[in-house]
C-alpha cells in the first residue's frame, strides 16, 4: 500500500510537466546557450589581457567585436529563456492547482467532516506560492547553474590542468558547509506551513463567529489567541530567515576563502611562466561560475526537497484510504424501496445504532423524532453512504448502499440541511448551481418550492449575498428545495432543516415538502407537534440507537408510550415558556 501511495504522489507531481514539455526543453536549450555565451566570455577576457600584454592590438580589435555580438546575443537568448521559464512556470502551477481542486472535489461527501479546510486553502494559498518560487524557480536556475558548472569545469581543465586540481579540493569546503546545514531549512520550512493552517483555520473560526464573539464579550481572550498564533506564525518564518541567512553567511565566506586561494596559487604559477596573467582572470571569472552553484545549488535542493515534502503533505490529504464502489444502480430513481435489515454501526467502541431493521417506501414521507444522541443523524448519514463499515444490509432497490457508486448515490438522495450553502451569487445560480438549465425546469423548480413570490419580487439576477445574508432563513430553505427537484432526486432527506426557522416559516416549508410528489422524503425534526408531524405518512421514534416505535400522529398517542412521553415533556416547556 505504502508503494502504490508513493506512485500516486510521482503521478500527482507530475502534473508539473504534463502538457507542458515543449516549454521545459526550450527553457534547457536556452540555459546551454546562456551558459555557453557566459563562459566563452571568459575566455575573451583571457585573449584580451593576454593580447593586450604581448600588444596585439589588432586582436584585442576583433575581439571586442566578437563581444558585442555575443552581448546582443546574449541578452536575446536571456529574454527567450525568461519567456518560456515564466511560461511553463505559469502552465505548471495553473495545472497543479486546477488538479488539487479536481482531487478536493473527488474526496467522499465526508472529507470535511474529518479534515480541516483551513489545510485544503492553505494547500491553494500560502503552499503554492512556495511551491512556485522555491519548487518551479529553483528547478530551473538548478538546470541553468547546473550547466554553467558542467561547462565551467571543462574550461578550467582546459587552461590548467594544475590549477583545476586545486580549486577542486578547496571547493569542496562551501559543499559541506551547505550540506550540514540543509535539513535544518527543510524543518523549517514544514513548520511555517503548519503554522500558517493553524493561523488561517483560527482566523476563519474568529470571522465565523464575530457576532457572538460581541455578545459575549470575548474581544480580549479572541485577541490574546489570535496574537499568540500570530507570532506562532511570525517566529516561526523568523527562524527560518535565520537559518537560511547563516547557510548563506557560511558560502560566502567559504566562496571568498576560494577565491583568495586561487589568487595566491594562480600568482605563483604565474611568477613560474607556468601560466599567463590572462589565464589567472578567466579562472577568476570561471571560478565564480563554479562557486555560485556549489554554494546555491544544494541549498535550493534542500528547498526543492522541503517544499517536496509541502506537495507531499498535501497530497496524502487528497489520497483516497476508501476503496470506491465500482457498481451503479441499473436505474437513476428509486423505484420500490429501501430496507434496513439488523443494522448496526459504531463510532470507535461507542454504538450508535443498534440492530435497526426498517423499510421506506417510495413516495412515502417519514419524520424521525427522538432526543439528542439517539442516532437520527447517524441514520441519515447512512443512507447517504458515510459508513461503508456496518453489521447487516442497507438495501436501496435490492443493492447493497456499499456497491452503490457514490455518483449514483447521489443522484438519488439530496439532503436539506439546518444551513443552507448559499454562495454570493444570483438567486438564478444558486438555484441550478451554477449549470446550464433550461427555463422550464427552472420555473418548476421555483413554483414547486414556493419561490415564485421572491422571484416576482427580486427576479433572477438578485445578488444573494455572501452565505446568503440578503435571504431570510425560509428563503433559503426554499432555494435547498428547489435544488433538490431540479436534480430529480428520488430520495430527499432533511436534518433539522427548518429548527432556525420560526413557526409559521418551519410549518410552510414543512407543508411544501409534504407536498412534492413521487419524492420519497425522511426528516430528522425537533417540532414535536401535531401540525408538523401531521405532514407526515409515518412518525419514527428513536431511542439510544434503536427504533423503539413507529406510526402515524394519532396511533404513538394512542400508544401512549415513548412518542407520546416525548409529546407531553416538550408541551410541557413551551407551556413554561
Amino acid at each position: 500500500m505504502r508503494g502504490f501511495d508513493a506512485l500516486k504522489k510521482r503521478l500527482l507531481e507530475k502534473e508539473f510537466v504534463k502538457n507542458n514539455k515543449a516549454n521545459l526543453t526550450l527553457t534547457v536549450g536556452f540555459s546551454f546557450m546562456i551558459s555557453a555565451i557566459q563562459i566563452t566570455i571568459s575566455i575573451i577576457m583571457m585573449e584580451i589581457i593576454d593580447s593586450t600584454t604581448a600588444g596585439n592590438f589588432d586582436n584585442v580589435l576583433k575581439i571586442a567585436c566578437t563581444s558585442i555580438a555575443l552581448i546582443f546575443a546574449y541578452i536575446i537568448i536571456f529574454n527567450l529563456w525568461s519567456r518560456f521559464k515564466n511560461k511553463f512556470i505559469r502552465n505548471a502551477v495553473s495545472q497543479y492547482k486546477e488538479n488539487y481542486f479536481r482531487k478536493l472535489f473527488e474526496q467522499k461527501i465526508w472529507f470535511y467532516d474529518e479534515n480541516d479546510t483551513s489545510v485544503t486553502l492553505s494547500g491553494l494559498t500560502n503552499d503554492i506560492s512556495k511551491i512556485e518560487s522555491n519548487y518551479l524557480e529553483n528547478i530551473h536556475q538548478v538546470i541553468r547553474l547546473g550547466m554553467l558548472f558542467i561547462l565551467g569545469i571543462v574550461a578550467m581543465v582546459c587552461l590548467n590542468t594544475t590549477m583545476f586540481l586545486v580549486v577542486s579540493v578547496i571547493s569542496l569546503i562551501p559543499v559541506f558547509l551547505t550540506l550540514l546545514t540543509g535539513n535544518m531549512i527543510k524543518t523549517g520550512t514544514i513548520n511555517v506551513s503548519n503554522e500558517n493552517s493553524k493561523f488561517v483555520a483560527g482566523l476563519k473560526d474568529f470571522l465565523n463567529g464575530f457576532s457572538i464573539i460581541k455578545l459575549c464579550f470575548a474581544e480580549k481572550n479572541v485577541k490574546k489567541i489570535f496574537n499568540k498564533s500570530n507570532y506562532n506564525l511570525e517566529h516561526s518564518k523568523e527562524k527560518l530567515n535565520n537559518t537560511i541567512a547563516l547557510v548563506e553567511s557560511l558560502s560566502t565566506v567559504s566562496g571568498i576563502f576560494v577565491l583568495i586561494s586561487v589568487f595566491i596559487i594562480g600568482s605563483l604559477l604565474c611568477m613560474r611562466s607556468v601560466i599567463s596573467v590572462g589565464v589567472i582572470i578567466a579562472y577568476v571569472q570561471l571560478l565564480n561560475y563554479i562557486l555560485t552553484p556549489i554554494q546555491t545549488i544544494p541549498l535550493m535542493f534542500n528547498e526543492i526537497k522541503a517544499i517536496k515534502s509541502l506537495i507531499n503533505k498535501n497530497e496524502d490529504l487528497l489520497i483516497e484510504t476508501k476503496e470506491n464502489a465500482k457498481n451503479s444502480l441499473c436505474h437513476s430513481c428509486l423505484t420500490k424501496e429501501i430496507v434496513l435489515k439488523n443494522v448496526s454501526c459504531s463510532y470507535g467502541k461507542n454504538n450508535v445504532l443498534s440492530n435497526i431493521s426498517y423499510t421506506f417506501k417510495k413516495g412515502k414521507s417519514y419524520a424521525i423524532v427522538g432526543k439528542s444522541g439517539c442516532g437520527k443523524s447517524t441514520l441519515l448519514k447512512l443512507l447517504l453512504g458515510y459508513f461503508d463499515k456496518y453489521q447487516g444490509n442497507v438495501l436501496v432497490d435490492e443493492c447493497e448502499i456499499t456497491e452503490v457508486a457514490e455518483n449514483s448515490l447521489y443522484k438519488l438522495f439530496s439532503v436539506i440541511q439546518q444551513n443552507v450553502m448559499i454562495f454570493n451569487a444570483s438567486l438564478k445560480d444558486n438555484i441550478t448551481m451554477f449549470k446550464d438549465t433550461e427555463d422550464k425546469f427552472i420555473t418548476r423548480a421555483i413554483e414547486m418550492s414556493g419561490l415564485s413570490e421572491l422571484v416576482s419580487k427580486v427576479g433572477m439576477e438578485y445578488i444573494c449575498g455572501e452565505n446568503g445574508n440578503r435571504l431570510s432563513g425560509g428563503e433559503k430553505q426554499r432555494i435547498s428545495i428547489a435544488r433538490s427537484i431540479l436534480n430529480n432526486v428520488s430520495v430527499l432527506l432533511m436534518d433539522e432543516a427548518t429548527s432556525s426557522l420560526d413557526n409559521q416559516n418551519a410549518h410552510q416549508i414543512e407543508k411544501t415538502i409534504a407536498n412534492l410528489k413521487d419524492i420519497t422524503k425522511i426528516a430528522i425534526t425537533h417540532r414535536i407537534d401535531e401540525t408538523t408531524l401531521k405532514n407526515y405518512d409515518e412518525i419514527i421514534v428513536m431511542k439510544e440507537g434503536k427504533i423503539v416505535e413507529h406510526g402515524s400522529f394519532k396511533e404513538l398517542i394512542e400508544f401512549n408510550n415513548e412518542f407520546a412521553s416525548l409529546y407531553e415533556s416538550i408541551s410541557e416547556e413551551e407551556l413554561k415558556t
